[in-house]
């Protein structure tokens, strides 16, 4: 499918952390700020104080340390006028160490100039970035603190331009529950750390974001998540999510992010788990996500629990 130039600026400005004008320029690689998974995206991006499986890794490494179980599981998402985007995550539960695999291709662009602007006969470019995670945390203190690191390899090329480099995320996760009898977890993270990336003749600072984040239960079946970001030179987003757990096999998730004006910002999804013996389970994931007049994103994920 053919992708409008509209279309490719408008996302460009929502996954930029300086959309609304609070910074003086872009920056490269900005795709690292849209969720990679239904279940963090349903919740609004609300997921940094939320431990126990995988998808922790893009948020906040510490989260790790709490994994309850092996998990694997991929996830495609269909943004509108054929942007697509791909996550594969692997969480290893004894070793508290993740890995994830995320990209997003913005299909064919027809490709124009000033002389040109209809672009007849000059073909069509492609927008591809992908990122590659590793993260590991350890828990201190009979889990009350835990810390976690991640380190990414990050690439996007656009038409023969390409950028590539390294980053670094820092996080810390305080759990309430085991000290204080709080059922809450208090996180900060620090992400996108790493040197300035050469893009074509000019060099261009990473996205480093700062992250602080609340999340708090209510009941066994209930959660309550904030998260509020501070991308350096742009201005602070906030992020509010909401989930309930109808029964062992069914999970309604709502939020808002703060980083979509075009829908209001509400987002909503349900996670399926289909129980077998022991913790293993079969996990179908759905996240709604609207964009206003431009469309509707549906993320898909199946998993695979042990």
């Amino acid at each position: 499918m053919r992708l409008s130039v509209k279309g490719a600026l408008i996302f460009l400005l929502f996954v930029n952390p300086s959309y609304g004008g609070g910074t003086k320029g872009a920056t490269p690689f900005n795709f690292l700020f849209l969720d990679p998974h239904p279940r963090p995206a349903a919740l609004g991006g609300a997921y940094g104080s939320i431990a126990k499986n995988p998808h922790s890794l893009a948020y906040n490494p510490a989260g790790l340390s709490g994994l309850e179980s092996n998990e694997i599981s991929f996830m495609h998402n269909e943004h509108f006028e054929g942007i697509t985007q791909d996550h594969l995550a692997l969480g290893l539960k004894k070793r508290s160490l993740a890995f994830s695999l995320t990209t997003l291709s913005f299909g064919k662009i027809p490709r124009t100039t000033l002389s040109n602007p209809s672009g007849s006969g000059l073909g069509n470019f492609t927008i591809r970035d992908w990122v590659f995670s590793v993260g590991y945390a350890q828990g201190y203190k009979e889990g009350f603190l835990s810390l976690g690191v991640a380190g990414k390899y990050l690439q996007e090329r656009i038409d023969a331009y390409q950028a590539e480099t390294l980053a670094l995320d820092l996080g810390a996760l305080i759990d309430l529950e085991p000290k204080e009898d709080i059922p809450a977890a208090i996180g900060v993270s620090l992400q996108n750390l790493g040197p300035k990336v050469k893009f074509q003749s000019s060099q261009e600072e990473l996205p480093t974001n700062l992250k602080t984040s609340l999340a708090y239960q209510p009941s066994k079946k209930s959660l309550i998540a904030l998260d509020l970001n501070q991308p350096k030179g742009g201005d602070s987003t906030i992020h509010l999510g909401a989930g309930y757990r109808v029964s062992n096999t069914l999970s309604l998730r709502a939020g808002y992010n703060g980083r979509n004006d075009a829908a209001g910002g509400l987002t909503a999804g349900f996670g399926f788990a289909h129980v077998m013996q022991g913790r293993r389970a079969i996990l179908l994931e759905y996240a709604f996500v609207p964009f206003g007049d431009l469309g509707v994103s549906h993320l898909f994920s199946l998993g695979y629990r042990w």
